[in-house]
């Protein structure tokens, strides 16, 4: 049985039509294509759908059983997954590639990205930049990963070139499309900001900078970093300061952000020959390792 009558047959055995199904998420005609097979939902549509129509997207991508139990399997992930397991849901995935259906490659992505960012925002570089190389790989073999899952795997995998001094222009330049297709300006700009920085080239990164409005919380330590890491290229460093103990002050801190605002700080103090204030950075910065 095909997605689309899976779909189809579903709806009609809910008694609902295809008005009541597609809700304002879609177009009655667009639902009409997928019932047809004439179309191909995006992630979220698919998980939209599963949710109305009360059935697991495992089931609507047809995952059979195989050596490990293909819908077993996927049962398993899923709850490890909701549960925040990331990387309980990513090893039992990576145990049995043999039975992965597509719910369970669109698991393991995101759980790959889940366990990525979270290295990098430990320090750990090496680890984050194998999950991101996982999961950009998953999203090639994937129907239904999105370009979002794409993007953020090349983000991931640029910052980690960028963090331990590779060259990371590549990615950058990936990255860099996939955001102008998806409307992701912000991260766009402070990625290419801190790229420029990584190269000493004040004025592309401040043009990036100044290109970012309407700053998200989210973003907000990350844009004040940047500030400060421009004010100490052009040993500006009382202006430096400024920005990098607002950033300091912004709550949940990846530990990666933080060492890079303490030796920063250690840097700009030291500079303005405070050297009190010098030593308790680098004190900091030790504390953490």
């Amino acid at each position: 049985m095909t997605l689309g009558e899976k779909l189809r047959r579903t709806r009609l055995e809910r008694g609902l039509t295809q008005s009541q199904v597609a809700g304002s998420h879609m177009t009655r005609n667009m639902l009409s294509q997928l019932e047809n097979d004439s179309a191909s939902p995006s992630v979220k549509t698919l998980e939209y759908l599963a949710a109305v129509l009360e059935v697991s997207v495992g089931w609507l991508l047809g995952e059979e059983g195989g050596a490990a139990g293909g819908a077993e399997l996927a049962d398993q992930a899923r709850r490890l997954y909701q549960a925040a397991d990331s990387r309980g849901c990513l090893e039992l995935l990576q145990a049995h590639p043999e039975a992965q259906g597509e719910e369970c490659r669109l698991l393991l992505i995101r759980s790959a990205l889940s366990c990525g960012w979270e290295d990098f925002a430990a320090g750990r570089t090496q680890a984050a930049e194998t999950h991101g190389k996982l999961a950009a790989s998953a999203c090639k073999e994937s129907l239904y990963a999105g370009p979002a899952e794409l993007a953020s795997a090349n983000l991931l995998l640029a910052r980690c070139l960028l963090q331990r001094g590779g060259d990371a222009e590549a990615c950058v330049q990936v990255f860099q499309a996939q955001c102008k297709a998806l409307g992701l300006e912000e991260g766009r700009h402070l990625l290419l900001a801190r790229y420029h920085l990584s190269r000493q080239h004040t004025q592309a990164a401040e043009r990036e900078l100044w290109s970012v409005s309407d700053l998200s919380q989210a973003s907000k330590a990350e844009y004040l970093l940047l500030r400060g890491k421009l004010e100490v290229q052009k040993e500006r460093y009382r202006d430096a300061v400024l920005y990098l103990r607002q950033a300091e002050q912004e709550p949940d801190l990846p530990l990666a952000q933080q060492k890079e605002i303490f030796a920063l700080l250690e840097q700009c103090y030291r500079e303005q020959e405070d050297y009190k204030q010098a030593y308790a950075y680098a004190a900091r910065q030790l504390a953490l390792q």
